[in-house]
């Protein structure tokens, strides 16, 4: 059934024009990096201590549109990092440096702190992100659509006072730079059922493409970097600590003990996906693109199965440990290149060393 109306789509074509008719993509909000950076850095919280008020302030991301709704003017505190608007700032100001702004503003004609008085606050403004702050003045959000808020929370012993921060994102992230700051986080117990994945390879095998589409069933390929002997020890990066291993049937993976980063290379620094070298310079452009391509490296992971824990179980692992493989069977060895899985195969014995004999083979990678 097709729900294409008529006049819906535009007149475009190409991939532009299935990207800025996809409704959601129309329809969903903006947002820049330095926001999205912001967010994760703040996350559940930041805490900062500050010594001479005797107290701890917290920040965190506020719910809606939190600038739209101020009631009364806030005062702009400015700096080299920026500009942010502090909602009931002569209170709050009071409260982290005992100087109260009230006269100071109440002229109507300029509402700004002179430089003197600006310059004794922010010196009791120490440990805060406002420590910097070069001038004080009441004045509006210019444009809250520009600008991201945080609440900020003061605790002193058992008293607790609540505010609102405005600024844009890249100034935020200036401000918080150069603080103490501790984040906030969820227990570790919360995540301990989370499940763990990871896969157990037997080896890596680089080879060219033009090799690589004339494999087919009843091959055999000996990986050039096996991670497996044929009799069933090998060596496993598991969630970053290296240890020797031992298969077990059926589907079983036993740890034998752990090795130091020096006794094993990890699958991330083998760069098995990287390019060949090529020849530099003007050789490059005169290589027949046909030709080129043909020459290019592949490289084909066997994959025996797959460890499933919860990540809780993953810290308690030790020698002796026994771990289970979904698959995990030699003779269903997933071939993969590129992500993608292009045959199936079975382990065999190659005059003591292991190969993978190709069963079912899926095309060029």
């Amino acid at each position: 059934m097709s729900y294409t109306v008529a006049g819906d789509l535009p007149e475009q074509n190409g991939e532009s024009a299935r990207l800025t008719t996809n409704p959601l993509l129309r329809r969903a909000p903006k947002v820049s990096a330095s926001l999205a950076a912001l967010t994760r850095k703040v996350g559940r919280g930041l805490l900062m201590v500050l010594p001479d008020q005797q107290g701890e302030l917290t920040l965190r991301l506020a719910t809606g549109n939190a600038a739209s709704q101020t009631a009364d003017i806030p005062l702009l505190l400015s700096g080299p990092a920026g500009s942010v608007w502090l909602d009931d700032g002569i209170r709050w100001l009071r409260v982290l440096t005992g100087i109260d702004l009230t006269a100071a503003l109440a002229d109507p004609s300029t509402q700004e702190c002179p430089p003197w008085l600006t310059a004794a606050v922010a010196a009791r403004l120490q440990g805060s992100p406002l420590y910097r702050t070069a001038r004080i003045r009441s004045a509006q959000i210019a444009d809250a659509s520009k600008v991201c808020t945080l609440e900020l929370s003061l605790q002193q012993d058992a008293h607790v006072m609540l505010g609102s921060l405005h600024a844009a994102p890249q100034t935020w992230l200036r401000l918080l730079e150069d603080c103490d700051l501790t984040a906030l986080r969820a227990p570790e117990d919360d995540f301990f059922a989370i499940p763990w994945h990871q896969p157990v390879l037997l080896g890596w095998h680089r080879l060219s493409d033009a090799d690589c589409a004339a494999l087919a069933p009843g091959d055999i390929i000996l990986p050039s970097r096996p991670a497996f002997q044929s009799n069933g020890t090998g060596r496993l990066n598991l969630a970053g600590r290296s240890w020797r291993v031992r298969y077990l049937a059926p589907a079983q993976l036993q740890l034998i003990s752990p090795e130091s980063s020096l006794d094993m290379e990890s699958a991330e620094d083998l760069d098995y996906d990287a390019a060949p070298d090529s020849p530099a310079g003007e050789g490059v452009a005169e290589v027949d693109a046909p030709a080129a391509l043909e020459a290019l490296s592949l490289t084909l992971t066997f994959e025996l199965g797959r460890i499933a824990l919860p990540l809780g179980a993953v810290r308690s692992l030790a020698p002796q440990s026994i771990l289970a493989l979904q698959s995990g069977q030699p003779g269903d060895i997933g071939i993969f290149c590129g992500g993608r899985r292009v045959g199936q195969g079975e382990v065999v014995d190659v005059d003591g060393a292991l190969g993978i004999r190709i069963v079912h083979w899926g095309g060029a990678c």
